[in-house]
């Protein structure tokens, strides 16, 4: 069974998905929870996803990002409240536009990696490591990945070498995968094995660049990367001197903390900077405002949380080993998170999946719950314009495709999922009820006259 069949994680959506073989909230009113070391790991693994978005520079780097393709988005939008593409607006807002995308997908993107699943990690030797320039499509702008050499021997003990590369996706999935292992373990059973790429890269770079270093620090040395827009930039070099403190026989985590601590100071403005500047592009008090100004305040919390611990992971994992119903306080208190929980049956059946919120008392709000449905399903329909080399399609360009399916597609019961289910899922855009939470996404990027036309011209319920 793959990672992806028992949990995942959208990091667009803040939202957390569990397969139907992790059914810890199946009966809402009344869950089962998660039972045993390995459920409460997979569902830990997902979270530190969700809170390394809304806690690291990368993670704010990515939310900004979607939040000012949401603002240049709206400058192409027409009379009929949807996108008009490239022609409809200046050089400028498509030069910004194209490098918004470009810079979405090189943080998402897994690399395309094609190692064999059934690698054993003990088997492979890392030849060479080197860090490449990793341009944008028609853009001056660049990245940077990690390109490894291998040398990997299979079950046949015969050789062959390829080549993996390491992007931020590799380095995330790394990091979570590494703290999975350690919370299995400290609740006393052994983890589940997982593919060797993406969810090993982080080790076989170590094993080539720090080889002294312990499993632990190797961990550490991962998460100080996530402390920067673009982690494989300074992956390399943490890792580098991590090895030469342990040569010079120096406390190697007392090294990498204090780069934390240094890194968090340093960034401290920055990171206000960007809070506020999110934050002012909403004066209004509505749904969606209400739900970006809730996700900068958990960044600004957890932000404040690791400039006092900036390992918090580790802290993290011993707090649940000691009692495990900590988990549910822990999330409430770095972040609130939406679970949806997948259920027996088919993609097509209506409400066939259930959200499950995870709120302080004082976040347990109707209008703030709205507001992160319609803030997820703006950026998913601003995701979808995104054409060749980042070029801003028109919505009449999209292709039409379940690729487009709206992510509340198998948790919603409103009449136009029932009598039109092909709608929601090819071009939930052309869905027009005021109760639809991408409806509702779409009208955030319009002016107000348009969504006032829109909404006029809205089926009336009976």
């Amino acid at each position: 069974m793959t990672n992806q069949a028992i949990a995942s994680y959208l990091p667009d959506l803040l939202v957390i998905k569990l397969g139907k073989d992790l059914p810890a909230f199946n009966d809402y009113k009344n869950p089962r929870g998660l039972v045993g070391p390995h459920e409460i790991g997979y569902f830990f693994h997902e979270w530190i996803h969700f809170f390394h978005n809304v806690s690291t520079i990368h993670g704010l780097s990515a939310f900004a990002n979607l939040v000012h393709l949401w603002g240049h988005a709206r400058y192409a939008m027409g009379e009929d409240g949807l996108c008009r593409g490239a022609p409809s607006i200046s050089n400028q807002e498509n030069t910004w536009l194209h490098q918004k995308f470009a810079f979405s997908r090189a943080e998402r993107s897994q690399r395309q990696n094609n190692a064999p699943g059934n690698i054993i990690f003990e088997n492979v030797t890392v030849t060479k490591v080197e860090l490449l320039e990793f341009p944008l499509p028609e853009l001056t702008v660049t990245t940077q990945i990690i390109k490894a050499e291998l040398k990997i021997e299979n079950e046949s003990g015969e050789f062959f070498d390829m080549s993996v590369e390491v992007g931020p996706h590799e380095i995330v999935e790394s990091v979570a995968c590494m703290l999975e292992e350690r919370l299995t373990r400290k609740l006393g059973a052994e983890p589940r094995p997982l593919e060797f790429a993406p969810y090993h890269l982080l080790r076989a770079l170590a094993k080539k660049i720090a080889p002294s270093i312990t499993d632990e620090c190797v961990l550490a040395c991962g998460l100080a990367a996530l402390q920067e827009s673009d982690p494989p930039t300074v992956l390399v070099d943490i890792l580098k001197r991590a090895e030469q403190a342990c040569s010079a026989g120096e406390d190697v985590m007392h090294l990498i903390n204090e780069t934390l601590i240094r890194l968090l100071s340093d960034s401290k403005d920055w990171v206000e900077e960007r809070l506020v500047e999110l934050e002012s592009r909403f004066p209004n008090d509505e749904p969606m405002g209400r739900a970006i100004k809730s996700t900068v305040e958990v960044f600004r919390r957890n932000f404040a949380h690791r400039r006092k611990n900036p390992l918090v992971e580790f802290w993290l994992v011993d707090v649940i080993k000691a009692d495990v119903n900590n988990l549910t306080e822990i999330i409430k208190v770095f972040g609130d998170c939406t679970v949806q929980q997948q259920r027996d049956g088919f993609e097509d059946d209506v409400g066939r999946d259930i959200l499950v919120e995870f709120v302080l008392p004082e976040n347990d709000d109707e209008l703030l719950r709205d507001g992160r449905r319609r803030m997820h399903a703006a950026f998913r329909f601003v995701a979808l314009h995104a054409g060749p080399g980042g070029k801003l399609l028109a919505t009449s360009e999209i292709p039409v495709t379940r690729r487009n399916v709206c992510p509340y597609y198998t948790t919603c019961v409103l009449k136009p999922r029932t009598e039109n289910p092909s709608v929601c899922a090819e071009t939930p855009w052309l869905v027009r009820d005021e109760q639809c939470w991408y409806e509702s996404g779409v009208l955030t990027l319009c002016t107000p006259d348009v969504a006032a036309l829109r909404v006029s011209t809205m089926p009336q319920r009976t």
